[in-house]
């Protein structure tokens, strides 16, 4: 795929979710986050603990469905986008009523 193109398209929500994980000291968490952007494929979502790249996690969806999903992009202060992360988790879209078309 070449860079700056997208899998899916985007809409822009707030979605409360629960993200559980282990962070880099070896200790598990449990926070709420809000999902900010959702595509087929994942989510742009506020979260105010830092986050690694390739990060495992669990989240966890009002409608009690659970999802594992990897870190793929973490904000930052010169793109006004700290306290973001990206995730990739397939079947997210779906399980919360959006459903985006293939290209």
């Amino acid at each position: 795929m070449k860079k700056g193109l997208r899998r899916s398209e985007r809409v822009y929500v707030r979605i409360p979710i629960l993200i559980r994980g282990i962070d880099g000291n070896g200790l598990t968490f449990s926070e709420k986050a809000s999902i900010l952007a959702l595509s087929k494929h994942g989510a742009a979502v506020e979260f105010n603990r830092l986050l690694d790249l390739g990060m495992g996690l669990t989240i966890d969806t009002a409608n009690a469905k659970r999802f594992e999903a990897t870190v793929v992009w973490v904000g930052n202060a010169m793109s006004k986008t700290t306290g973001q992360v990206g995730i990739e988790c397939n079947g997210l879209s779906d399980s919360l009523g959006f459903h985006f078309p293939s290209f």
